[in-house]
């Protein structure tokens, strides 16, 4: 029906109280006809579907409910943030990557910082900083030499250290020293796969990084940078748990093990032309010392008198004999005590002392006892010994061992003796002092390397 020009819709219904029918008429607007005039009803779904017809209103939504959930994940990350969980439950993976062993019955717990620092950073610091007041800078001599090299192997597939060279600093203290002698060089180490690159010991000054090489074992080895010194890496850190030294008997010793190094020639021709200068360049002129050539200008020194016991052994191994350039080892005589000598070797705590004065002096040499023969010197002596050995005055940096009346081992630890030139004042961590001697300390200490005194 048409009413004032306007359509309608009517309905006729009967009015419940009388009977009476009763005629209703709604509004229709002009969009509810179809293109030829018929009517469409429209129903509730039209308005649901308003939505569906807006997209920007369905993104409005969608951004208004992921702000809201937004804001429920910081309020709850607000409470870990301020206890510090946050760095390692979210941010790094790396920091809960941590290194399991045991050595000598002590558990031993390695891991690397999440963060790289330059080599003048406090690494000790950065240590405590991520893993707690317990954790410290891992030592070189004083922790990775006692891992054996399955150990090493272990570590670096844990720990992610991948093999590169001259690229990943990792680093270390070494006897209890950041850095090289008394400059700058930090010590730090690289995944070499056991091979160093060639820019080792190299007698050059450019602006590439120019590195030395100080030890090595199984795939890392020990560095510190000569004239190129700006780095940057990652710090390895340490957390030991020791076990109760009065309790538990000393380990087994570890039988001395042939000592090798690595070289790196400054004129590799000297393989051919002067042998005696290439054995002696790479401190190989010793007994049971035979010069493997490697590549290019890479030498390896194996010292083996058990092996190496002719010169026809070693040219089976494409090397130099040594030993034929071999003269007397610097000792030092006293009619009252013996003829005494260091070892060439440094070796762990664990190693067995008399088996490595043997391997390099002959079955008549053992370790040096500190009550039955040093006490038997003079002052006098004990300087004259300092000084023809080359024992100089150090603080925590050189251990020479000796037994103790019979004694490897302190009490029924694994403390090993040995000595220190202290000259005559030992520092403020060696207390108490089990003994002094003129210018050197007798201590004891574990996860330590260091030279033999040997006697015969």
């Amino acid at each position: 029906m048409n009413m004032e020009g306007g359509k309608y819709n009517t309905h006729v219904s009967e009015d419940p109280s009388n009977g009476i029918p009763v005629a209703t008429a709604t509004p229709i607007s002009i969009g509810e006809f179809g293109s030829k005039g018929s009517l469409h009803f429209k129903t509730a779904k039209r308005e649901s579907s308003r939505l569906h017809d807006n997209p920007r209103g369905v993104a409005a939504v969608v951004v208004c409910w992921l702000v809201f959930l937004l804001l429920v994940i910081i309020l709850a990350l607000v409470p870990l943030w301020s206890m510090g969980m946050i760095p390692t439950t979210f941010c790094n993976t790396r920091r809960n990557t941590q290194y399991v062993t045991v050595v000598d019955d002590n558990k031993m717990t390695l891991m690397l910082t999440a963060e790289e620092i330059p080599e003048t950073s406090d690494v000790d610091a950065q240590c405590k900083s991520e893993y707690g007041p317990t954790a410290s800078v891992a030592d070189w001599s004083y922790d990775l030499l006692s891992l054996s090299t399955d150990q090493v192997d272990e570590m670096t597939a844990v720990l992610g250290i991948v093999q590169t060279f001259n690229e990943k600093f990792y680093y270390v203290s070494n006897g209890g020293d950041k850095f090289f002698g008394e400059g700058n060089q930090a010590y730090f180490f690289e995944n070499h796969g056991g091979n160093p690159p060639g820019n080792l010991f190299s007698d050059s000054y450019d602006s590439y990084k120019v590195l030395i090489v100080h030890d090595q074992m199984a795939d890392i080895t020990l560095g510190s940078t000569l004239s190129w010194y700006d780095i940057s890496g990652q710090v390895l850190c340490i957390q030991k748990a020791s076990s109760n030294e009065a309790s538990n008997p000393p380990a087994a010793p570890v039988p001395a093990l042939p000592i090798v190094s690595i070289c790196q020639s400054k004129d590799p021709t000297f393989f051919i032309t002067n042998p005696k200068a290439l054995c002696s360049e790479c401190s190989c002129v010793v007994v049971g010392g035979c010069l493997v050539k490697e590549t290019g200008s890479t030498f390896t020194c194996e010292i083996d008198p058990e092996h190496f016991v002719d010169e026809p052994t070693c040219l089976g191994d494409i090397g130099v004999f040594c030993e034929q350039y071999h003269s007397a080892p610097t000792t030092v005589t006293f009619e009252n005590v013996g003829t005494l000598m260091l070892t060439l070797a440094k070796i762990p705590e664990t190693s067995d002392f008399d088996a490595q004065c043997k391997l390099e002096y002959g079955t008549d040499a053992h370790v040096a006892d500190w009550s039955y023969d040093l006490l038997s010197l003079s002052t006098d002596q004990v300087d004259e010994m300092n000084a023809v050995l080359g024992i100089v005055q150090t603080f925590n940096k050189k251990n020479y061992y000796v037994s103790n009346g019979g004694d490897k081992f302190d009490g029924n630890g694994n403390r090993a003796y040995f000595f220190e030139n202290h000259g005559g004042n030992p520092p403020g961590n060696w207390s108490p002092l089990p003994d002094q001697l003129g210018a050197i300390t007798l201590g004891s200490w574990y996860g330590i390397s260091g030279q033999v005194l040997c006697i015969y």
